[in-house]
């Protein structure tokens, strides 16, 4: 099995939901528990986010891999698109795939990329991360995030949020 590391370049800007629409999900009125519903907020997404390898709002990522496999898939759904792909040569130098040398599927879950027809993939350098997948995941905007995803934020904020024993 290969390691596959997943890091967050560009953060979102925006969570699933907001802090007005969960304290009125809470029925709280006050702002004494701001702090707490936003950090459970940002918390939720999170565990959400890795538990169900999805991407709610839109950010930039970056997939490490020791080699190129067969087939490269983006375990982060949905893909919008693939921004670049660098490698370490055999000479430990770093180089940037062209783009017309790899083709994308990101309809499919998990997103896959493959080399172009006719092509295949570079030599890397055996050496740890030495592939490194740029990509942007999530919904551009919070009103296209799916409904059911949104219902999972607030129903885990209202579970910890009432059980904070």
């Amino acid at each position: 099995m290969m390691n596959e590391v997943y890091t967050v370049t560009t953060a979102p800007t925006d969570y699933p939901v907001g802090l007005g629409e969960a304290k009125d999900w809470l029925r709280v009125d006050d702002t004494n528990s701001d702090a707490e519903i936003s950090a459970l907020i940002a918390k939720a997404t999170a565990y959400l986010e890795q538990t169900y390898n999805r991407v709610f709002v839109s950010q930039t990522l970056e997939l490490n891999l020791d080699c190129f496999p067969k087939e490269i898939r983006l375990h982060r759904a949905p893909v919008a698109s693939i921004t670049e792909i660098k490698y370490i040569d055999t000479e430990g130098t770093e180089q940037t795939l062209a783009g017309s040398s790899y083709q994308a599927d990101l309809r499919s879950e998990p997103a896959r990329i493959m080399p172009a027809y006719d092509n295949v993939w570079p030599s890397a350098r055996l050496q740890y991360n030495a592939v490194t997948v740029k990509f942007v995941a999530g919904y551009s905007a919070v009103t296209l995030i799916p409904e059911n995803l949104r219902q999972a934020v607030f129903l885990l904020v209202a579970h910890w949020f009432e059980n904070r024993e």
